[in-house]
């Protein structure tokens, strides 16, 4: 039996996307995403402010220039640029569902939001963005 380039190639293209799919939720599973989604999916388009390309933490998981950040008045808006979306759909956590404060590590300041329906799940915001957050949700 001979192997070719183009069936090479085309392994090599299946093994890629199985490999994707598998770090993509076990991704969401180690950074809580799937916890959160459980309870605030959101299938609605979001109105309100927006900040696309962000980084945060979720868990062990760090999300590097992924994630869109939005507020409005009744909540935030979380969700993956859409190459990463897959196992992290977007969600819409209501105001009364979290709880903020601020944190260092590693020399570094944070704010922490905490989700009252997922326990132990909690994004990290760096500390000028998470507060740019915060005072864009208060102005609304």
């Amino acid at each position: 039996m001979s192997v070719t380039t183009g069936s090479v190639v085309a392994i090599a293209a299946v093994a890629f996307v199985a490999l994707w799919l598998v770090i993509t939720f076990v991704l969401s599973f180690a950074a809580g995403w799937n916890g959160l989604a459980a309870r605030y999916r959101s299938e609605l388009p979001f109105t309100g402010r927006t900040w696309s390309m962000r980084s945060g933490r979720m868990g062990v998981v760090r999300y590097n220039g992924v994630l869109t950040v939005g507020v409005n008045p009744a909540g935030m808006y979380l969700a993956m640029l859409p190459l990463f979306r897959l196992a992290h759909p977007p969600l819409f956590v209501p105001w009364s569902d979290i709880t903020v404060s601020s944190a260092r590590r590693f020399l570094a300041d944070f704010i922490v939001f905490e989700f009252r329906q997922a326990p132990g799940t909690s994004l990290w915001l760096f500390d000028r963005f998470g507060r740019e957050v915060l005072e864009t949700a208060q102005a609304r």
